[in-house]
């Protein structure tokens, strides 16, 4: 059947389900070997055609970059597109980015390593709950900020994760001598 303009119906869709078989496979590998995104462009370079005398692809080339590059090759043959691949690790390539952006932020911050890392495993994670700040000196409640359920559908850095500055400003002006303490309690 040929594809009639005005007819979107009619467009050709790759495969979810082989889509979606092959993309796990992929990230499972690229995370089992511990491949970073450009590693992942490498072996898709060598999957289009690329030749591994090539500079950009030699700057990354392994044994695994090969494997991987097969891995995305058989997804080729068996009717995944190479660009929906393409998007995937380019998807891929923004989460990292972004988590290293986060990482550098969280640890430009003006509170304990324990509460760095407290606040770095519910954005990481997509944690829901409860944020406490606690006066250090006199134990009492400073405020509550409730985390959005939305945030743990969110692919990528939640709002309130940018306004958290905001929040560490209110508990110095709040607390005693400017020293607070962050509690949560996780919600399901």
């Amino acid at each position: 059947m040929a594809y009639t303009p005005g007819d979107p119906s009619r467009l050709i869709k790759p495969d979810e389900k082989r889509l979606d078989k092959f993309r796990d496979q992929i990230l499972s590998f690229a995370e089992k070997h511990d491949l970073n995104s450009k590693q992942l462009e490498t072996a898709y370079l060598l999957a289009l055609g690329t030749p591994e005398e090539d500079e950009e692809v030699q700057q990354f080339l392994s044994e695994e970059v090969k494997e991987l590059s097969k891995i995305i090759n058989k997804a080729s043959l068996e009717g995944v597109p190479l660009n929906e691949i393409g998007d995937m690790i380019a998807h891929h390539k923004g989460l990292e980015e972004s988590k290293q952006n986060f990482t550098e932020w969280v640890s430009g911050l003006d509170i304990s390593i324990k509460e760095k890392n407290l606040i770095a495993s519910i954005i990481e994670k997509r944690r829901v709950g409860v944020l406490t700040f606690v006066d250090r000196k006199t134990g009492d409640d400073l405020f509550d900020f409730e985390i959005p359920k939305s945030s743990k559908e969110s692919s990528s850095t939640p709002v309130w994760a940018y306004n958290f500055e905001i929040l560490l400003k209110d508990a110095i002006k709040k607390s005693t001598d400017g020293k607070f303490e962050i509690w949560f309690v996780e919600k399901n």
